[in-house]
């Protein structure tokens, strides 16, 4: 399950990353990420997401201040820091 977002025009562009860390949660445990009090959702993907970098991207970009959200360049940045630990993960497994 994964919830279909529809994006506006007038939308605030720091909302995207809020939905791109819900999108992350929702890609890595198969399941929504409940509407929370922000303490509530860090405690659920700490619980749910067990790559600590990753959680970690999760949890910023789900924060409750737009401006304790990493940018696209930092979200990238830590995305491609990740690459070589999936690299390593055998297709046979």
């Amino acid at each position: 399950f994964i919830r279909k977002f529809t994006v506006n025009s007038n939308e605030k562009f720091s909302e995207l990353f809020s939905r791109f860390g819900v999108l992350l949660y929702e890609i890595t445990t198969g399941g929504p990420l409940p509407i929370m009090s922000e303490d509530k959702r860090i405690k659920r993907v700490n619980e749910n997401v067990k790559d600590s970098k990753f959680r970690q991207l999760i949890v910023d970009c789900c924060r409750t201040d737009p401006k304790k959200r990493p940018t696209i360049a930092q979200c990238t940045d830590m995305l491609r820091a990740m690459k070589p630990q999936a690299n390593n993960i055998s297709p046979n497994m």
